[in-house]
């Protein structure tokens, strides 16, 4: 979990978000840099709406984030055999699932995803360069666009939040045939998307950006926030169990219980929000574990015997 976030807050520094989190996906998927994958990926990433969007929450830093996360859990789902064709098309699929959204949600099923994966598809058929580009590389190895683009747009789909979830959750299990194990890749993508909205880290933040982005402040304040972290943010893979995350939303929803949303509410008015953020990170942060403090008493009893024994040794010596 710490690699996550700490990866995450520092590409939010950059300037161009999304190609720097694509270089650090590739390079967490063990893809050298000179890769023709890496080379199309860096076209993709001119695309107008993945280098800026006034959205306060689904812009290109959302895009990122979520592209980061596929990739850790990419290394944790799949084998070395199944990681590159599998994290490829995640990390993708990633960078293209809010391209260019509203800001709103959805008037109808699948309406913004729609225009998210028509929008990727739409800009590299269109650019006779990156198309060409694929054809003359990948296609050997991926397939053509075609058929390459249309697991895209599965995928994407399967991030309607309104269906998806319930839909991959159901289909995670289920055998895939062939080099893509779609199913694991649809389940992965809905955990990715909303992973760092689930740390107690960045979590708060991004609320208050999609409260701001939604024109409601419920759904920045903590009562939003228990509801989404106890009704919305299933994780059901390996790769989530691997990384931490249920135990990590368990710390959070703990303590939200222990002070009550009504408390945390009212102490996080007139500007204090960031403040009893700050409190509950702190809490959550595995610094304050149980396993971590046992280590340190363990450690610290070590030090105190070897200090002892080399004392006796000066002393004889």
């Amino acid at each position: 979990m710490d690699k996550i976030i700490e990866k995450i807050k520092n590409n939010r520094l950059n300037d161009n978000p999304v190609n720097s989190a694509w270089s650090f996906a590739c390079s967490n998927l063990g893809i050298v840099e000179n890769d023709p994958i890496v080379i199309f990926g860096q076209l993709l990433c001119e695309h107008e709406g993945l280098k800026k969007s006034d959205n306060a929450y689904h812009n290109h830093y959302h895009s990122a984030d979520a592209m980061i996360t596929a990739s850790f859990l990419a290394n944790e789902e799949f084998s070395k055999k199944d990681l590159r064709k599998n994290g490829v098309l995640l990390v993708i699929s990633m960078m293209g699932h809010d391209l260019n959204h509203s800001g709103s949600t959805n008037k109808y099923d699948y309406e913004l995803e729609k225009i998210s994966y028509q929008s990727l598809n739409d800009f590299v058929t269109s650019n006779k360069k990156i198309k060409d580009f694929w054809d003359k590389n990948l296609s050997n190895e991926f397939g053509s666009w075609e058929s390459f683009s249309k697991k895209i747009e599965e995928v994407i789909l399967g991030t309607d939040f309104k269906l998806g979830p319930a839909q991959n959750i159901q289909n995670y299990n289920l055998s895939d045939t062939g080099d893509y194990k779609i199913n694991k890749i649809k389940m992965l993508a809905n955990e990715a998307d909303i992973l760092p909205s689930c740390t107690a880290e960045l979590g708060p933040e991004l609320g208050l950006y999609l409260a701001k982005e939604q024109n409601n402040e419920a759904v920045g304040s903590w009562k939003g926030r228990e509801f989404f972290l106890k009704n919305l943010a299933k994780f059901h893979s390996k790769a989530s169990e691997n990384v931490g995350i249920v135990e990590h939303i368990k710390k959070q929803v703990d303590l939200i219980d222990k002070y009550g949303v009504a408390k945390l509410d009212e102490l996080s008015k007139n500007g204090n929000f960031s403040k009893v953020a700050s409190q509950i990170k702190v809490e959550v942060s595995d610094n304050f574990s149980i396993k971590n403090v046992t280590e340190k008493i363990l450690q610290l009893s070590l030090n105190m015997r070897d200090m002892l024994v080399n004392k006796e040794e000066k002393k004889y010596g």
